[in-house]
């Protein structure tokens, strides 16, 4: 196995409240919190299996006391690893702060939108943060680090998106991502039923009804995250998306690992129940892991994850890139009923089938 990213879980804590967390079940408690010693045996272990990216992350890595620490050890080791960081950016909007922790070394900041002003912020993450959001860009954009501004997109949010990235362009920003919003809860209403409350193409197609003025702003530098299965898009879909989706997660890849704050493994941070060994217990260090990893209930685990939705799959011509699509898309439908609910949407859009 080789690993090329570890994103470590620093804390659950968080000072917003997104309606579309995937681990909104953690409860952004403030106590969960993963001890700084332990986030250093992390790194180590990052250190001997020669990673290229360590990324920190939460709940809001922000929150963490110690992450400037924790940036300044990463970069003492031996092997020279890239530290990003995931966050909401709010507490970036102090520029002595901010630029304490580039001068630690951080490297890669992706900061995760909200909405088009502070009445939509407030409305879905619970408070306002907006202005805010701009001033931690207008910050990162005037020192000498990379970054993205990323933006989960909903049925709440993705009418007025393009106004959110013209104001983050305005302020300095120059490259976007994007992920369609996924449904990380066991629903009552499965198959069908779940797809018509929560139809996939009403966000699809809203986004997609605005790309020429997404591209207008951001003169074409923005991507589609990995989420939705190829087989969900129609060819015009893909024909407007062309070049523009990223490639499958650490999951099909084995090219990455994931600790929460109990240094547990995670298939990756969406999967924030699925705890498949612990560092510490199961193995202690990259030599162990990589034995461990080979172990039947370990392969077992991932294998069960990330098994196809169909055997009509194995001959996709999208297979290698799409493997798929996020396992926690299926979680409440299977692949017949998408396809069903695409022909009938095809139908209704009289589009050819």
């Amino acid at each position: 196995m080789r690993l090329e990213q570890c994103i470590i879980t620093l804390t659950r804590n968080c000072n917003l409240r997104c309606d579309f967390c995937y681990a909104k079940r953690t409860g952004y408690m403030i106590d969960d919190t993963i001890k700084k010693e332990n986030v250093k045996r992390i790194i180590d272990f990052c250190n001997d299996a020669k990673v290229k990216f360590v990324v920190f992350s939460g709940g809001e890595p922000m929150m963490y006391p110690e992450l400037a620490e924790m940036i300044r050890y990463v970069k003492s080791c031996e092997n020279k690893m890239t530290v990003a960081i995931a966050t909401n950016g709010i507490i970036l909007s102090d520029y002595e702060f901010c630029k304490h922790l580039v001068e630690c070394g951080l490297d890669y900041i992706d900061i995760s939108l909200k909405g088009k002003n502070e009445e939509e912020c407030l409305a879905v993450v619970g408070q306002e943060c907006f202005e805010k959001q701009l001033q931690a860009i207008r910050n990162v954009s005037s020192l000498k680090v990379d970054f993205t501004c990323s933006m989960v997109l909903t049925i709440s949010n993705v009418d007025g998106f393009c106004q959110a990235i013209e104001a983050a362009y305005d302020n300095g920003a120059r490259q976007f991502s994007f992920t369609f919003a996924l449904d990380n809860e066991d629903s009552e209403k499965k198959n069908l039923e779940y797809l018509k409350n929560n139809n996939p193409y009403d966000v699809i197609d809203r986004f997609l009804e605005q790309k020429e003025e997404l591209n207008a702003i951001t003169k074409g530098e923005w991507w589609v995250e990995y989420t939705f299965p190829i087989c969900i898009y129609t060819e015009h879909h893909l024909k407007e998306l062309k070049g523009k989706l990223a490639a499958p997660c650490q999951i099909y890849k084995g090219n990455g690992i994931t600790f929460d704050t109990g240094m547990n493994i995670l298939p990756c941070s969406m999967f924030i129940d699925d705890k498949i060994g612990r560092f510490g217990d199961d193995f202690n260090s990259y030599e162990e892991f990589k034995r461990y990893a080979n172990t039947d209930l370990y392969k077992r685990i991932i294998d069960e994850i990330s098994k196809m939705p169909s055997k009509e799959c194995e001959h996709c011509e999208y297979l290698k890139d799409c493997y798929g699509g996020c396992p926690i898309f299926w979680k409440n439908c299977d692949y017949n009923s998408l396809m069903s609910f695409k022909k009938a949407y095809m139908l209704n859009k009289q589009i050819p089938v």
